[in-house]
């Protein structure tokens, strides 16, 4: 029987696949002190997350122009993958809720 083996590991790597997606992951982020200019469903300002434009909120969390911070936030899967719902086109599948200011600087 030349299917039972394929039939194992099928199963080997289908088990072995992530954790459930909507478990809330603990994150340390980088927030530069501008915000810079982005476009979601209107022209609007982001923050730069790690050096990329973050176009979702932190729950939590008020920037301040002129200081850039290291946060420690969770971040939640909502919609998509395993959660059974389905994001709007222009939406995150995440929410980020602040846990913490790990440092805040000016400059």
């Amino acid at each position: 029987m030349r299917i039972m083996p394929l039939i194992v590991i099928l199963t080997s790597v289908i088990g072995c696949g992530p954790a459930d997606d909507t478990e809330a992951v603990t994150q340390i982020i980088t927030v530069a002190p501008q915000k810079a200019p982005c476009v979601g469903l209107a022209p609007g300002e982001c923050l730069v997350v790690d050096g990329d434009l973050f176009y979702d909120s932190i729950a939590g969390f008020t920037h301040e122009t002129g200081r850039s911070y290291i946060l420690e936030v969770e971040r939640r899967r909502v919609c998509g993958g395993r959660t059974g719902r389905t994001c709007p086109a222009d939406a995150s599948p995440y929410r980020y809720t602040l846990e913490r200011v790990v440092s805040s600087s000016a400059g």
